[in-house]
């Protein structure tokens, strides 16, 4: 997360959040047994979208949306494929 150089990323993801209640605990002496989180779940930010390798945000919910667009075209050609092999004599 070094790498990230925008502060408000950074501090919005769910390994900050962990490293926040971790520090809380040892202030006020209270237990804390969570487990880390990978990684990769530590690059989540709380509102779920996610940072790419680049550290730049991926929007959950437009990465979603592009995959099912990508589906819906998948399956039309394949419609349109099995309709033009039913057509052939």
């Amino acid at each position: 997360m070094h790498e990230v150089k925008d502060v408000k990323i950074k501090y919005l993801t769910k390994a900050a959040e962990f490293y926040r209640r971790k520090n809380l605990a040892l202030a006020t002496g209270k237990p804390f047994e969570e487990s880390e989180p990978s990684f990769d779940e530590g690059r989540t930010l709380l509102n779920g979208n996610t940072l790419d390798q680049n550290n730049q945000v991926i929007n959950v919910i437009e990465n979603l949306a592009f995959a099912q667009s990508q589906l819906i075209e998948e399956e039309e050609e394949k419609t349109e494929q099995t309709r033009q092999r039913d057509l052939e004599p």
